[in-house]
């Protein structure tokens, strides 16, 4: 009888949380483990989950104002929760995000299962509210374990013991097989002799692609056959729009949004830059690797100085230092010998979160927790 697995995550839409958690499912499907998974949210799935996984969707936890009615609401959804997972009674949990952790803990308290928790944002830059946070630190200590993205992430977690702590890295996807890319893209990257310098993420203030918007239009009369490229959608697609059209670069700067394909496109591209406020692990920074691109990224919590171990393999610059961004936006656009040298650092720092490094860590870890 193959050992039972219980997947908790809110929902299966674009993300990186939601990514890691389809990755590591399919990884482990394909082994000697029977995997059942809980979502609760009704939004459309962006990944697709194998078909042998059993699928379980709860209820939303629909947001109020009232702390009556909240604690209610997630009081009902905690209820719902154990009576599942006793239905399902499976050999170990594992959960994803940080109040989907505490409600799976809250649920299962009583029942002898034991819990993985999976952080992958950086706490501080993500507060949770006041409850929330001491609920976690009054809970996560009944985790069998908490692994964390980086080890950024698990230094804010030395109040709980360090055995009971373990950091694993995200693992680079596979690449997709995209024949064409969004009829949209394809306009953009069609054209002779341009350089492509890309980013991508939410369209989100934490992305801070405001920055790099004003960092490239500053470069954008010197570099007259440089464009930008950023990849997502999000609540500041309008101030972004807003800012592109005062900067006079509308040629040149493009949000075609969200896509399937950016290994694909990442491929077509000539540079990547990250100038996010904050990243759990900077994932993406690992797939325009894993294209070989060059790579520039602001110093942010956490991450990209792990990825780039202190700019060994790409140029890593300090946090809210715009000239310095410049600077090596500048140098990286002016020299094709340049962007080979880090292009053939990408390809060698890559293997190190290749999928069967990093998930083999997670079945380790998994195999120590299933109980005979």
């Amino acid at each position: 009888m193959k050992p039972e697995i219980l997947f908790i995550i809110p929902s299966l839409r674009l993300g990186g949380a939601e990514r890691s958690a389809y990755l590591l499912i399919k990884f482990l499907v394909s082994r000697e483990y029977q995997i059942t998974l809980i979502t609760r949210n009704d939004d459309t799935d962006f990944y697709s989950i194998p078909e042998s996984v059993k699928r379980i969707k709860l209820k939303s936890i629909q947001k109020s104002r009232s702390i009556f009615n909240a604690w209610k609401e997630n009081s009902s959804y905690v209820k719902e929760l154990k009576s599942t997972i006793k239905e399902v009674s499976p050999h170990l949990i594992i959960s994803f995000m940080a109040r989907n952790n505490i409600h799976t803990l809250l649920a299962t308290s009583l029942l002898n299962i034991p819990v993985i928790v999976s952080e992958r944002n950086y706490p501080p830059a993500n507060p949770l509210g006041f409850p929330w946070a001491m609920l976690r630190r009054f809970i996560y200590p009944k985790a069998a374990k908490l692994v964390s993205l980086s080890r950024g992430t698990d230094s804010y977690f030395s109040w709980m013991q360090k055995k009971k702590r373990i950091v694993i890295n995200n693992a680079v996807s596979p690449p997709e097989n995209m024949k064409k890319f969004e009829e949209s893209i394809d306009k953009i990257l069609n054209r002779d002799g341009r350089n492509y310098i890309v980013a991508a993420g939410r369209l989100h203030e934490v992305k801070n692609f405001l920055l790099l918007i004003e960092t490239f239009a500053s470069l954008a009369e010197e570099f007259s056959l440089w464009d930008l490229l950023i990849l997502g959608e999000g609540k500041e697609r309008v101030l972004l729009e807003t800012l592109i059209k005062e900067k006079n670069v509308e040629e040149r700067v493009f949000l075609p949004g969200k896509t399937r394909s950016v290994h694909n496109i990442f491929q077509k591209c000539d540079l990547f830059c990250l100038t996010s406020k904050t990243e759990g692990m900077g994932n993406v920074i690992l797939e325009a690797m894993q294209a070989g691109l060059p790579i520039v990224s602001v110093d942010c919590p956490t991450g990209p100085r792990e990825i780039l171990e202190d700019g060994k393999w790409g140029v890593l610059v300090p946090l809210n230092d715009n000239k310095n961004l410049q600077n090596a936006l500048k140098k990286m656009m002016k020299s094709h010998e340049e962007r080979d040298q880090y292009c053939a650092l990408s390809k060698e720092r890559i293997k190190a979160f290749s999928p069967e490094l990093i998930f083999s860590l997670w079945k380790d870890l998994i195999n120590t927790l299933i109980k005979p």
